[in-house]
């Protein structure tokens, strides 16, 4: 267990022919997917702009990020972050350059939380929680229409990872958000939302991870100050990492495990 903290890395389970081999997944999301450029780097990069895709030595991750990406803007192509052609243009260039993955992992959500949701409450007066199955609804159209539609992709090869919390800032302890005076917790909506996509995920045939479990101060309902990065800011440190990986081992069913 201690070297898999160190360095996690994660293999397919090998066929009775088969030697084991590093397992190969594609992350697309928000910025809160770059903490899958590896351990050990700082992965909350804000030194480019727009979209960028990386590749981390040592891990089992190629990412496509998207910053400011939300599921509400996958379908419009004037979104600020322009997601849904920026990761279609990385699955697409995985296939020209012939490049195999075994799984792709999609992290968005934070944004819908903590911004889209809470606004169009304020100006729509809809509930946040029909916002969030709007948000939902939006992802996974994304996920059937284009991942598995267009580019090929199993929903079996499909893993929808929970959003992310928020840590706290500097100069609050909180990771709450004012709207139009109205304090909203942005944790509690956070957690209900990633229950919605469990769901879904169970319906329609995808991979479901999600480590808040681990990441959770139980006391009070927001991240344990362990992750908190320094100097804070709304993206945590990279400790998470090691519980995102196993997450994702877990959601697998089965088919990876640590690599020996």
């Amino acid at each position: 267990m201690l070297a898999h903290l160190a360095r996690p890395l994660l293999c397919v389970i090998p066929g009775q022919a088969e030697a084991e081999r590093v397992a190969r997944i594609l992350v697309i999301g928000d910025s809160h997917a770059n903490i899958f450029q590896g351990a050990g780097s700082h992965y909350h990069s804000n030194s480019h702009s727009g979209a960028s895709e990386r590749r981390c030595g040592y891990s089992n991750f190629k990412t496509c990020i998207a910053t400011g990406a939300s599921s509400h803007g996958l379908a419009n192509p004037n979104s600020a972050s322009r997601a849904g052609a920026t990761f279609s243009s990385c699955m697409r260039a995985l296939k020209r350059n012939g490049t195999e993955v075994d799984y792709v992992a999609l992290m968005l959500g934070e944004v819908d939380v903590r911004f889209v949701s809470a606004m169009r409450k304020k100006s729509s007066g809809v509930s946040m929680l029909e916002q969030l199955r709007e948000s939902r609804a939006r992802l996974f159209r994304y996920l059937e229409e284009q991942v598995a539609g267009v580019h090929g992709f199993k929903m079996s090869q499909v893993i929808v990872m929970g959003a992310s919390l928020l840590c706290p800032t500097e100069g609050t302890r909180r990771a709450d958000l004012y709207v139009g005076g109205e304090k909203f917790d942005t944790s509690h909506a956070t957690l209900r939302y990633n229950e919605l996509l469990s769901e879904w995920c169970l319906e329609r045939g995808c991979r479901f991870a999600n480590p808040m479990d681990d990441l959770l101060d139980l006391s009070t309902g927001r991240v344990h100050s362990y992750f908190w990065s320094d100097p804070l800011e709304m993206h945590c440190s990279v400790r998470p990492y090691f519980f995102w990986t196993r997450a994702i081992k877990e959601a697998a069913a089965g088919e990876l495990s640590w690599c020996s």
